[in-house]
């Protein structure tokens, strides 16, 4: 079996919150390293045997200039999102994002957010499962309590339902969650919720990429709807498309939303690293 496996950054956003800089590439690491880079720090000794970066017009410049076409001895790729400016103000979302390597990746992969750090222990299980069962996809659930972060603001999760045997039957995102609210929502501390890593199998691409072309000329709010990952991924769950094993994580997801984040993601990495 070939053990070949891919990662795939989502890297097409650009934050407001950051007055249009890109937050992937902000230095948080205890030597100077950009955000993406202590992801890749915490995934690269799982084996991977390439690296992919998503991105747009207005990140794609920048991550060439920073990345080029090795990182530590792993070869680097990049797929580039557009959209039509005549009619949209920025592309579809993280559905459409993974959609454009319909076609350029060979193997299975593990897909996530680059401007989230997961922990080594999610790069490994998922690695794993990919290893173990190529043509079945993974995910990793994270305790809600810990994916809130530092900052009060309302997030959004998407919340599994999920069969005995461990499988998704469906995700439902959520939106506004607080600290103070989770009870009124119907969750907990303790619910496992998506933080968009997922491993996904090679023959997931060709689905996904039909559903979002056929989302995009049906969606009703074209000027500002969005086709959200874990959305598209449940529509091919109950189209019996694809299966997702869920596995839980005790890790902390800690991530960069707000430019306050910074100070607390410097805390959780200090001490992270070996040198690659």
């Amino acid at each position: 079996m070939d053990s070949k496996l891919s990662l795939v950054y989502l890297a097409a956003g650009v934050s407001e919150r950051f007055n249009g800089r890109i937050k992937h590439l902000t230095p948080v690491g205890p030597d100077g390293e950009v955000l993406i880079e202590c992801s890749l720090k915490q995934a690269i000794p799982c084996g991977f045997s390439e690296i992919y970066f998503i991105t747009r017009e207005k990140t794609d410049e920048q991550f060439q200039s920073f990345f080029g076409d090795n990182y530590h001895g792993v070869p680097v790729f990049y797929s580039r999102v557009e959209h039509d400016k005549a009619i949209r103000g920025k592309p579809w979302g993280t559905a459409e994002s993974l959609s454009t390597l319909f076609g350029k990746v060979s193997s299975p992969f593990i897909v996530c957010n680059g401007d989230d750090l997961y922990g080594t222990s999610s790069f490994d299980t998922l690695t794993k499962h990919l290893k173990k069962s190529p043509d079945i996809g993974a995910t990793m659930g994270y305790k809600l309590i810990n994916t809130l972060g530092s900052n009060p603001e309302r997030i959004n999760r998407a919340i599994y339902q999920v069969s005995p045997e461990s499988y998704i039957n469906s995700l439902r995102e959520v939106f506004g969650i607080t600290p103070d609210n989770l009870g009124s929502l119907g969750l907990t501390p303790e619910t496992l919720v998506s933080m968009n890593i997922f491993a996904l199998p090679l023959n997931a691409l060709a689905p996904l990429h039909l559903k979002v072309e056929e989302l995009k000329k049906w969606f009703k709010d074209g000027l500002s709807g969005e086709l959200v990952l874990a959305t598209v991924l449940s529509d091919l769950i109950k189209d019996k498309l694809l299966k997702i094993r869920l596995y839980p994580s005790l890790e902390r997801c800690v991530g960069v939303n707000y430019p306050e984040d910074i100070p607390s993601v410097k805390e959780y990495l200090k001490g992270s690293f070996k040198d690659l």
